[in-house]
Formats: C-alpha cells, structure tokens, sequence
C-alpha cells in the first residue's frame, strides 16, 4: 500500500479556508491501494464547497442533493488515517462518505460543527406552566417570533424548536421519569440570555439541570456509508452531526471499532453528541460488528440495525408487481433489490412471511414506487397492501464491550434473522436497553429476530423514562394485530448478566417463541423484586436466576 501524505496536496491543519477541492484532487489521483496520512489539526469545511450528489439516506428528511466534505467514491484498498485530525463542518452537510468502494478504513479523527446542530440551556427556574431558561446567544444565537424559539444558523437559515430533554446537572443522565415529556411551548425573552417557556408541563424541569433544545431537520447524516463492503470505521470521534451518526445502508461487512459519540467539552458543550440516532444500519449484510464503542447523549438511539420494509400496491401480471416505499424518511432507493436477491411476502397483520420470490429485476419509477420483476409466479394470496422484505439484505450482529451511556430512547435496536450477539456491554439507557422489533406498518422496518443471544451485559438503571416500545429492560415487540396466535421474534436467550434495577420489568416480550432467561443476576432494594410481562409467548423457560439485597443475601426465582 502506498502512502500518500495530505499535506503534499496543500491540506493544511489551521487553515481557514474549505479543504474539499484538495481532498478532491488527492482522491482522484489515488484511487487504489493507498493510505492518506493527516497532520493533526483542525481542517475546516464550507457548504458551498463541498460535493453535491443525489443520494437517498435511510431514515432521513429528503433533500435534493446530499451535501458532502470529503466524497470517496469507487476506490478500493484505501486507509485514511486521521491521525487526531478534527473535521469542522461550516453548514448542514455530512462530513465523509464513502460509496461503491472496497476495503476502506477510515479512522483517528473527529466530527463537529461550527454551529451546533441543536442548543444547550440551563434551567434557572421552574413553576407550574413555566421554565425560565438560560440559553448563551453568543454560542447558541437565536431570536423569537411570534412566540416561537427559533435558533440560527451558519448559512443564516433559521430552525425551530421543536422539542427537550431534560439531563440531571450531577449524572449527566436523561432525568429520570422526563424523557419525551417537554411538551409544546409558547417563548418570551425575560431577560438577556433568558427564555420563559411556557406550557403544559406533565414533568416540571428542575432548575440547574441541562435542557437540551432541539432545533432542525435530520437531512445529513455526519457520515454516510452505503453500496461498499468490507469497511472499517475505528478511533472516529462524533461531537456533533446535523442528522443520524453514520448512517450505514447497502453494505456487506461492517465494523466500527472505538467509535465514540460525546459531548466537545472543550468547546463549552455539556450533554449533546448528535442530533439523531448514533450508528444507524440498514438494509446491509454479511456481518456487522460493533465493539469497544460508547454512545451519550444522543438525541435517539446509539444503535439501531434493520432493513426497509416496503408495501405491494398492485400486481401487473403474474411475474410483476408495483411496490412503493411506505415511510416518508426511507424512500428512493435505486438498489432496494438486485437481481438473485431473494424477496418475503409478508402479511401484515401477523409478520409471518408466507413465501418467496427470487428477483429478476427491480426499476425504481420514482422516490416512492419501483417495480419488481420475480423469475416465477407471485404467490396467489399476495395483493395490495402485503409488505416486501429483502431477505438477502440481512445482516449477522455481534455487539460486544461497548458502554451505551444515557440518550434519548432506547440503547440497541436490532431486527434480523441472522445470529445476532450482545455481550459484555454496559447499557445505562433511559429507555429499554435492548430492543427486538421491526414492522411493516408504521416505521417500515422490517425484520424478524430468531437467534439472539444477550449474555453477560451488565444494566443500569434502564427504562426510568417511557419511549416507544420501552415496557421492560429487554423489550421484544411483535407489532402484530390484537388476537393473532403468530409468532414473530423466536429463540432467544438471556444469559448470566447483571441486572441493576430501576424499573422492576427486566422483560417485556409480546408473541414471541423460545426464550430462555437463565444464570441472571439482579441487584435490588428493600421490597422490589424483578418481574416480567408476557403477552401470548410460548416456550419461555427461568432457571438459575437469582436475586440479590443490600445485605448481600441471594434469593432464586
């Protein structure tokens, strides 16, 4: 592999001015086989600089073009090494990208923005229907109008509010039993630096802690990986994106290795990390692996692993259907499906897949319809309103030693049927820690779990806040309709971890088959004793599990 060092092509720590062109320049002269050496430092990047394409990103709000700093494309055996390097974003775009290549590691520098992507505050006082909060205009610029709190931007657009979460000023936690409970508010200015906001308060803010303000679409993810295989993200440091972390769609073999979302303490931030969800893959395979890597607080989930469910909307012959791409966010996909890829007839109402379809070809006609075209006959029952699965573009998991600290939502979402595994981790969610969902009716993220093994992770006072799908600690949904004897998630084993107990429910699982809880350990205080809730399971086995006081005394059940 040769070396090639950046600061040959006049990429230069320090300096002001948009370091794309030349990032550019050294790319398309070195497209194979070669490693980029960084000076450390901090290069800077300017929105009317850097690469535009038109590239549809998973689970994002849709835009014309993707703005990108540094674009690799069609490259292949390649290393950029960061060497400490800081990448400063100047405007609403995504830092780096990587797109139809082979054998890429990127790794040892970090991601901020000049503006943050959403604004700190520090509530001063808290009273029925009101919060007085104080917000520094000279980091976080913002104004009112019409009883609106919108904050600026780089490029002079303006965001409003649109939400809050509330972290404890000791813990640096999701303050407990307030997450998702900032409601709608209307905005005055008090004072200089100080905002009342005023609304129907389910949970009253307390003063000294941190209110995260949320502001802003999610559009640019900070990274973007997609159509590539064989990639390594490792030693990467995210302090700020304006939409998900690194959205990772279309792949084959993924590893994130030390990858860390935090707060730029340095730069004066307190809680925030990321405007969305931390690593969010979608619709890859061969094998994900996420290890050594720890998540606070983001604003969604640290991990999240699933594929695009989309909906049949007419079969045209026997062989052919139209589809279309049911969710607003996750639409437009040119390679949704591929020739050999093979396709699952889901019924929505019980998530059963009831047969399969060998691809022959897929055409996109537009960011919502394609059409699908199978080598045999549809099955018969299959009509409009039926869900598409691709099978093919599911991955195998292993999630191990990462510390998933305190966010918005839940620690780890995972829907696939490949082997997934979670072990030695630390999860101090403020939702459930673990979550096996999926579905082809809401969120359109399709997947069915059926070999998952969650063993010797130890949990922290998880689910003190109540999210979407956050009933236990472990929470295994079904999303299927009320009445129905299916069973979606199967063959699940929960083995020899520590549960430390905030919320009694350490299980919540709803027609589910096969789950096995044994060798766990809880930790709890005075009376509380853990339970679980079971909704038309079958083939659930405890043994071996154990309950421990304050005076270390254990008691089986």
């Amino acid at each position: 592999m040769d070396t090639v060092y950046a600061k040959d092509y006049g990429i230069i720590p320090g300096n002001r001015s948009c370091q794309a062109e030349k990032f550019r320049k050294m790319f398309a002269e070195h497209t194979c086989g070669t490693c980029f050496v960084l000076e450390p430092g901090t290069y800077h990047f300017y929105e009317e600089n850097v690469s535009k394409r038109k590239f549809s990103v998973t689970n994002s709000d849709t835009e014309d073009v993707i703005k990108i700093a540094v674009l690799m494309e069609n490259m292949k055996d390649i290393k950029l090494d960061g060497r400490g390097a800081a990448f400063c974003m100047h405007g609403d775009m995504t830092a780096v990208a990587v797109s139809e290549c082979e054998n890429i590691t990127l790794q040892n520098f970090s991601i901020d923005f000049a503006f943050p992507s959403s604004a700190e505050g520090i509530i001063r006082e808290a009273r029925e229907n009101q919060a007085e909060v104080f917000v520094d205009q000279s980091r976080f610029p913002y104004h009112i109008e019409q009883e609106t709190l919108f904050f600026e931007r780089e490029n002079g657009e303006k965001a409003p509010l649109f939400g809050a979460l509330e972290f404890d000023r000791e813990t640096g936690r999701v303050r407990e039993n307030a997450g998702d409970t900032f409601p709608p508010v209307k905005a005055r200015q008090t004072g200089e630096n100080t905002v009342c906001l005023e609304g129907a308060y389910r949970v009253l803010p307390e003063a000294g802690n941190v209110l995260v303000l949320r502001c802003g679409k999610r559009i640019h993810p900070g990274m973007l990986v997609q159509y590539s295989r064989e990639v390594c993200l490792a030693g990467i440091v995210f302090y700020q994106t304006y939409g998900l972390g690194a959205a990772i769609q279309f792949c084959e073999n993924i590893t994130a290795s030390y990858v860390k979302f935090c707060a730029n303490r340095e730069r004066g931030m307190r809680i925030l990390s990321g405007h969305d969800d931390g690593l969010h893959f979608s619709n890859n395979k061969g094998k994900i692996v996420i290890e050594h890597c720890s998540f606070q607080g983001l604003m969604d989930d640290p991990v999240n692993v699933h594929g695009t469910a989309a909906r049949v909307e007419e079969k045209t012959d026997s062989c052919t259907l139209k589809g279309i791409f049911a969710h607003p966010q996750s639409k437009g996909f040119p390679r949704w499906a591929v020739k050999q890829d093979c396709i699952g007839f889901i019924y929505p109402d019980t998530r059963q897949c009831l047969g399969t379809g060998q691809v022959k070809q897929y055409r996109l006609l537009s960011d919502t319809e394609f059409e699908l075209v199978f080598d045999d006959p549809i099955p018969g029952e299959v009509h409009k309103g039926w869900a598409l699965e691709n099978l093919t573009s599911t991955p195998s998991v292993i999630c191990r030693k990462n510390y998933f600290g305190s966010c918005r939502a839940r620690g780890i979402l995972v829907t696939t049927p490949k082997p997934v595994l979670i072990e030695e981790n630390v999860f101090e969610s403020s939702g459930s820690a673990i979550l096996l969902s999926g579905d082809v009716r809401e969120w359109y993220e399709s997947g069915t779990c059926t070999d998952v093994m969650i063993r010797k992770n130890r949990f922290v006072d998880c689910c003190t806040s109540r999210y979407q799908f956050c009933e236990g600690v472990i929470h295994i949904e079904s999303s299927v309709s009320p009445g129905t004897n299916a069973f979606v998630h199967r063959n699940i084993k929960i083995e020899e971890n520590i549960f430390e107990l905030a919320f009694p429910v350490f299980l919540y699982a709803d027609h589910a088959q096969g789950i096995k809880a044994e060798r766990n350990g809880f930790l709890a205080e005075g009376e509380n004793r853990p339970s679980v809730r079971l909704y038309d399971c079958r083939d659930v086995k405890f043994q071996g599990n154990f309950l421990r006081r304050e005076k270390d005394e254990s008691i089986d059940f």
